[in-house]
């Protein structure tokens, strides 16, 4: 009877490592997705100083013009546009400083919850750590005991 106890105490004992793999995984996927808040969140930064400066934009065009079709591909008829614009934040500033306010604001929200998942699987691990390293003392003692009497 003691045998089996000891058997079934080892299982248990290795089912330990599996409890850690566990727990290293899901500590993955928690880690990948806050490091992925965390570079959103970055990437919002500049979006939000972005809007601080001038937007330049050109924008070109190309063709044939005629009202004859006879003289649709003649060289005179040929046509073209080019119209340069450029945009300049003025009557935006509170909201772009707002706007960068909240994303510094997210920013810091999701270093938090990056914090927080890092910490939370070392703990994790050290927790399971400890259960394995208390199962495994008991197990030594069962065994020793067993021995003595057997």
């Amino acid at each position: 009877m003691r045998g089996q106890q000891f058997v079934a105490r080892l299982v248990l004992a290795s089912e330990g490592f599996e409890q850690i793999a566990l727990i290293a995984i899901e500590y993955r996927q928690r880690h990948f997705y806050a490091e992925q808040q965390l570079i959103a969140a970055n990437a919002n930064i500049g979006a939000a100083r972005a809007a601080f400066f001038p937007n330049i934009s050109l924008t070109a065009r190309g063709g044939s013009a005629s009202t004859a079709l006879s003289d649709l591909f003649t060289g005179a008829s040929r046509a073209w546009t080019f119209a340069p614009q450029i945009t300049l934040p003025i009557f935006t500033a509170g909201a772009n400083q707002a706007n960068l306010k909240i994303a510094e604001i997210e920013r810091d929200t999701a270093v938090a919850q990056y914090q927080k998942a890092v910490q939370t699987a070392f703990s994790e691990v050290a927790n399971a750590l400890a259960q394995r390293r208390s199962q495994e003392r008991q197990d030594r003692l069962s065994f020793a005991q067993a021995r003595k009497q057997g």
